[in-house]
């Protein structure tokens, strides 16, 4: 019995890292790093999301089958809600590049209701809880794994998960979503940009990950943001687009020229790889490759067709 409600809250968690709705502000630590953020309900309106979707819902109603032999029905109504439905959005936020997994704190955006989420909490191995504002902050221990985490009921009814490795980053983001935040602080959009269902942005560049003088700390050394979005192409595939930041119109135009001859240098490859159809098709992507420049921001689009995508996935082993 317990291991089958231990199942079930895992999977609620499992499910977690595919959602993102909110659209107010969060304040994280000055040392964040990056951020990562997807928008479920924009990604169902995709054919390739429904697709994926799908694949999750069977992919889970396998692993509950093994677990306990019963179905997704089931997991609803021990859940209390439709994770499939209920899900709205996730941002999760690293403040390490070195050691990224110790540093993740994660925002999940459910609805109006949070079901049995609290009491299925007590099956899961080493449980514990202390209270904070008035808010109770869960936490739980197995082996090396420690994670915590409370949730959180904004104005509107709407609820949000908020968890991270060690206590106190959650009272931060706890406070922080009270408006209560003290100290240095980054404050970050709990939302991806309009017309897209995936975001990442960089908050601090990595530059002692990289070898002073090569090419690639060269090119960031000049820059100052980075960001990656993606959309839906028509329903069909995805549009990913990488914007650049620059402190100079100078070194936009510098970085814009690198990528075009870059890009220029496509077709000269394309004939030495004739019999590598993969490669073949990555190149055929690339020339797809629309390199934009505006004031000091370098912009990158290409489109995704959803054949490729699929195979993506299908190496995945996703049972699409």
């Amino acid at each position: 019995m317990w291991k089958s409600v231990q199942l079930l809250a895992l999977l609620w968690i499992g499910l977690a890292p595919l959602a993102a709705r909110a659209e107010d502000k969060l304040s994280v630590p000055a040392e964040a790093k990056f951020v990562v953020q997807v928008d479920l309900d924009k990604f169902r309106q995709t054919r390739l999301g429904g697709r994926l979707l799908d694949s999750v819902k069977r992919m889970a109603q396998q692993e509950v089958e093994q677990g306990t032999g019963g179905g997704l029905e089931q997991v609803e109504e021990a859940l209390g809600f439709d994770p499939f439905e209920e899900l709205h959005g996730v941002t999760i936020v690293g403040s390490s590049y070195d050691d990224p997994e110790e540093s993740l704190r994660l925002v999940l955006q459910l609805g109006q209701t949070t079901g049995n989420l609290e009491g299925l909490l007590l099956a899961l191995p080493g449980y514990d809880s202390s209270e904070h504002g008035g808010h109770t902050i869960h936490s739980m221990s197995d082996g090396g794994m420690h994670g915590f985490g409370a949730i959180y009921k904004d104005a509107s009814g709407m609820h949000r998960v908020v968890a991270a490795p060690n206590r106190q980053d959650v009272i931060a983001m706890l406070d922080g979503l009270s408006g209560d935040s003290q100290g240095a602080q980054k404050e970050i959009s709990l939302g991806v940009p309009a017309g897209t269902f995936a975001s990442v942005q960089v908050l601090e560049l990595p530059l002692d990950q990289l070898d002073e003088g090569e090419p690639p700390a060269n090119v960031v050394k000049l820059l100052t943001s980075v960001s990656l979005t993606v959309s839906g192409v028509d329903d069909k595939g995805l549009a990913v687009e990488l914007s650049l930041g620059t402190k100079e119109e100078k070194r936009a135009e510098q970085i814009q020229q690198l990528l075009q001859g870059l890009s220029a240098m496509v077709s000269l490859a394309e004939s030495q790889i004739v019999d590598d159809q993969d490669a073949q098709k990555a190149l055929e992507l690339l020339k797809g490759l629309a390199i934009d420049r505006d004031g000091t921001q370098v912009s990158l689009r290409v489109d995704v067709p959803e054949e490729i995508v699929l195979k993506l996935l299908e190496e995945a082993d996703l049972p699409l």
